[in-house]
């Protein structure tokens, strides 16, 4: 059962890859390599419009923008170029888990995360994300 929190945060679940990646390739026939299959994949309880896909080749964030638009703003980031990453559990009182994200091109000390995602801890376990 949803949380009033899950719809307002945006907390995502894991859904099934296969469907993911069937609507994915309706959808947006070109953002997907031929050979590229979606291993993991997880969305937005709330409203739903938010995607991360774990693929063969990349991680790849769509972003819902705006209620009722059909505007997407798409992230992809290759394995290759993940420098580094921090898990953060759920604790009593925040029931959310955290991947944060860094990609090659600055120091990571001295940049924001290029991706952070925030999963439900009832629906994911983050240990099989990593």
């Amino acid at each position: 059962m949803p949380r009033v929190n899950d719809f307002l945060s945006g907390n995502t679940i894991e859904i099934d890859p296969a469907l993911a990646e069937a609507d994915q390739r309706i959808k947006n026939q070109l953002l997907l390599h031929p050979d590229e299959r979606v291993k993991i994949a997880f969305q937005a309880k709330g409203f739903g419009r938010d995607r991360v896909l774990l693929t063969s080749h990349r991680i790849l964030i769509q972003d819902g923008r705006g209620i009722g638009s059909k505007r997407r703003a798409y992230l992809s980031i290759p394995y290759s170029s993940i420098q580094a990453f921090s898990a953060r559990t759920a604790g009593a009182l925040n029931a959310d888990t955290e991947l944060k994200l860094w990609t090659s091109g600055k120091p990571i000390a001295t940049i924001e995360p290029i991706a952070t995602i925030e999963f439900c801890k009832r629906e994911v376990d983050l240990w099989v994300v990593q």
